[in-house]
């Protein structure tokens, strides 16, 4: 198999900058050498990766360029190999100067008035970074869909330019998309990707699982939306742009019906022994369970939240739309928790932990508490068929929110007033879809057939 390594010229030209050479090691025997045209400064280089360093506090001109292109030129190379037996030196020179690097070169040439979409991406994730106007959570589904693009664009060989995009691009994209999980194979006991395609996740060997996976038509909806925001913020922020979002059938997100415990059963989960830190935290998914906090929120809250007998706070999610503070009065059970983890030398309220973490103590609270293991019958988000699944395998952080929303909606209150402690807007589709009719309600209708 073909590997391609890249390292930097040991004499600097007149500015300091060192010219970048690959070394193409296609068998023990055969090892051939080239020159790009790429420079950068030595110590914004990786001697052992081959890489321009990451983190690096000034990103320059040259710094952009070196890190923008040499991913290029490395997958145009390699997809070169890929198809041939035999390499020659010949046959690399002639690839350098072929029709596919000029575009390639051209396309990572740096205009203001016409930028790489990658690194518009990049700037309007820093951007709501410093603006600290969105959780963690929200960045990091950003990071994931600027990753997801970026390699598209290593897949298809082309960077795209902003002024130069059009409607094709996304539906290429969305090809891409749903056929991504197509590129790996099973090699042993591990999904690694294809050789053929090795080339595209050089940087991206941690999300195997994640990419090797089918993926969602919802999931699909969210991240085109996302890429419509950041085209949305170029467009007000860097130059005017047509907007090539507004004719894309996106396709619509579609969830089943809400699932949730009933108070009954969520005084059954706070009574049950357990032990070590899932007793904690399902004492945290109960608090959730009485305050509908969303994890990203709850996660922040501090002394300073509690006023009296209330829960004050603005929901992040929602800062920029609807700012209103959300006053919860606090149930008797959220108050008996909260006094059982006071600890002053801790700032938060509660002893929080990653979201992660909290998911996946969830399930094993269940898990460990088969009274409130019920059935639930929940929509696949890739087939979009129904299927019958027990708490332990679907419970996640965001299950304490519909607990709470849900046992309001079961004792009859007005969506406008729920809204209120739950920070939806109002008219919320998402409250909307909670719209239930109870089975005591309908046992009822039967009996006066």
């Amino acid at each position: 198999m073909a590997t391609l390594k890249f390292y930097l010229n040991s004499r600097p030209d007149a500015d300091g900058m060192s010219c970048v050479y690959f070394r193409l090691s296609i068998s023990r025997s055969c090892v051939l050498r080239g020159r790009t045209d790429v420079k950068i400064d030595s110590k914004d280089w990786d001697d052992v990766a081959g890489r321009p360093k990451k983190n690096v506090r000034v990103l320059s001109e040259v710094y952009l360029n070196a890190q923008r292109r040499l991913p290029m030129i490395e997958s145009h190379i390699m997809a070169k190999c890929a198809v041939c037996n035999d390499v020659t030196s010949d046959m690399l020179k002639a690839w350098i100067v072929d029709l596919d690097y000029p575009e390639i070169v051209e396309s990572a040439k740096s205009e203001t008035s016409n930028p790489v979409f990658i690194d518009v991406f990049q700037m309007f994730i820093d951007d709501r970074v410093k603006s600290n106007l969105v959780t963690a959570s929200r960045i990091k589904h950003y990071t994931m869909a600027k990753a997801l693009w970026d390699r598209f664009e290593l897949y298809t060989r082309r960077r795209r330019r902003v002024l130069d995009m059009s409607l094709t691009d996304i539906e290429n994209f969305r090809s891409f998309f749903f056929d991504e999980h197509n590129l790996f194979e099973q090699r042993g006991k591990k999904t690694v990707p294809m050789k053929k395609w090795e080339y595209v996740y050089h940087d991206y060997r941690k999300i195997y699982c994640y990419a090797s996976q089918p993926r969602s038509r919802n999931y699909f909806s969210v991240t085109v939306k996302l890429l419509a925001c950041v085209w949305r913020w170029a467009s007000d922020n860097i130059t005017p742009l047509r907007n090539i979002f507004a004719k894309f059938d996106k396709g619509r997100e579609v969830y089943g019906t809400p699932w949730y415990i009933l108070p009954e059963v969520r005084n059954k989960l706070y009574q049950a022994t357990l032990s070590g830190e899932l007793s904690v935290q399902r004492d945290i998914f109960v608090f959730q369970s009485l305050t509908g906090m969303r994890y990203s929120d709850m996660s922040r809250l501090t002394k300073a939240n509690i006023r009296g007998n209330y829960l004050e706070y603005i929901a992040k999610k929602t800062v920029n739309e609807t700012p209103d503070t959300i006053r919860v009065p606090l149930h008797p059970t959220a108050k008996e928790i909260i006094m059982r983890y006071k600890d002053n030398s801790r700032n938060s309220l509660l002893p929080f932990i990653s979201q992660q973490k909290y998911n996946d103590d969830i399930k094993k609270i269940f898990l460990n508490v088969p009274e409130c293991d019920v059935q639930v019958t929940v929509l696949d988000p890739k087939t979009r068929t129904e299927r019958s699944a027990y708490l332990h395998e679907v419970a996640s952080s965001h299950m304490g929110r519909r607990n709470f929303i849900g046992g309001l909606k079961e004792n009859g209150f007005a969506d406008e007033d729920i809204c209120s402690m739950s920070g939806h807007s109002e008219g919320s589709k998402a409250i909307a879809r909670y719209r239930t009719i109870s089975d005591d309600r309908k046992r009822k209708m039967i009996d006066g057939l």
